[in-house]
């Protein structure tokens, strides 16, 4: 298994770290009890995504390059949402409604957060 982390890599790494943020920032606006910039459940589940889309509760702590990488592939990881499931696509936290560049603040976007999906309960 090829363990170099590549500069390709650490872009993925983060782009998933924008969404992973972006998923965060929702919860707290949906009024979600936080810890350092992430949602209480978030810690308490205790998932973890890589960059390669696998879904885990243990990684390996790199002293080497610095990162949590997953046990798997060997690739970057972040703390995720508590449904989160391996090879599923990550959800859209809000779509845009509209935007403008405000004279003092730049560019400002409307947002509509998207309903929080929930697991069918069979």
């Amino acid at each position: 298994m090829d363990d170099k982390i590549t500069t390709a890599d650490l872009k993925r790494y983060a782009d998933l770290r924008r969404q992973l943020d972006a998923l965060s920032e929702a919860e707290r606006d949906r009024g979600s009890p936080m810890f350092i910039n992430r949602p209480d459940a978030w810690f308490e589940a205790g998932l973890w995504r890589c960059i390669n889309g696998h879904v885990s509760t243990r990684y390996l702590k790199s002293e080497e390059t610095g990162l949590d990488l997953c046990l798997e592939c060997e690739k970057p990881l972040a703390l995720t949402f508590p449904e989160d499931t391996e090879g599923t696509p990550l959800p859209e936290p809000y779509k845009v409604v509209s935007s403008q560049v405000h004279p003092e603040l730049g560019y400002v976007e409307i947002r509509q957060y998207l309903p929080k999906e929930t697991p069918d309960a069979h």
